[in-house]
């Protein structure tokens, strides 16, 4: 359906859901969560996208302003579906954001005590891990797991190591009774190409575990064979609750 409108109504309106849109994605820019959607090493094309849509809505409105008191006489029509299409963006943002979770681990290849080759990391014997005091991540300890492997190298190595790790709670049906994975997203560019990851956990009460939740897993490594796999698993001596991340994805 269209309407007619002034033209510098129109101008107005293009204009406003322009700066609608850029603020979308200041908004999501600011307050961390644009990190659920892109690796945060592109934040800067999304300052650009912002300057760039700022900058048209200044065009937009110059132009028609330009023309003087004719803009505000001529009529031209507006297409209400177009508009509203361009204002789908900017009515998203009411929708309170929230990262990949177990919901969409049914639809990615799942990979457990390995990266996935889905993942399209090249684990080499001399993959370099993140230089940091913070305990080793999930992904730290898969790519020391695939390194062996490519090295061939004795995962039994890793058996009485330690560690403290932090993820959110994934079961599967196919998991025994007593286990659950410690789970986190690997991420190359965007939300499309993450990649679930996880360690397995033996701990007594994993059937009192919500799928989910955030925990803190500390315990030691056993090697053993879970779904039909050699691989270390994690026998859990303490699980307790955490808080998600700021950035609950692992990049790459």
């Amino acid at each position: 359906m269209q309407v007619m409108v002034s033209r510098r109504v129109a101008a107005a309106m293009r204009a406003a859901v322009v700066l609608a849109l850029a603020g979308v994605l200041a908004m999501r820019y600011l307050d961390g969560s644009l990190g659920y959607f892109i690796n945060l090493r592109y934040g800067w094309l999304t300052v650009v996208a912002m300057a760039c849509l700022v900058l048209l809505a200044a065009a937009l409105l110059t132009t028609v302003l330009m023309r003087g008191n004719g803009a505000a006489v001529e009529r031209v029509p507006v297409a209400w579906l177009g508009a509203a299409l361009l204002a789908v963006p900017t009515l998203l943002a009411l929708v309170p954001p929230r990262p990949l979770g177990t919901d969409a681990m049914t639809t990615r290849s799942l990979q457990i005590g390995r990266v996935p080759a889905t993942a399209g990391l090249a684990v080499t014997s001399d993959t370099a891990l993140a230089a940091t005091d913070a305990p080793r991540t999930v992904l730290d300890w898969l790519v020391m797991f695939d390194q062996d492997s490519v090295g061939g190298g004795d995962l039994s190595r890793f058996a009485g190591d330690s560690a403290r790790v932090r993820g959110f709670v994934y079961r599967d049906e196919r998991f025994p009774a007593g286990t659950f994975m410690v789970s986190r997203f690997l991420l190359s560019c965007c939300a499309a190409d993450a990649a679930p990851i996880g360690l397995a956990v033996q701990w007594p009460e994993a059937e009192f575990l919500e799928d989910d939740a955030w925990v803190w897993v500390t315990g030691v490594f056993s090697v053993e064979t879970f779904l039909g796999e050699r691989m270390p698993v994690l026998v859990g001596a303490e699980v307790t609750a955490a808080e998600q991340p700021p950035q609950p994805y692992l990049y790459y």
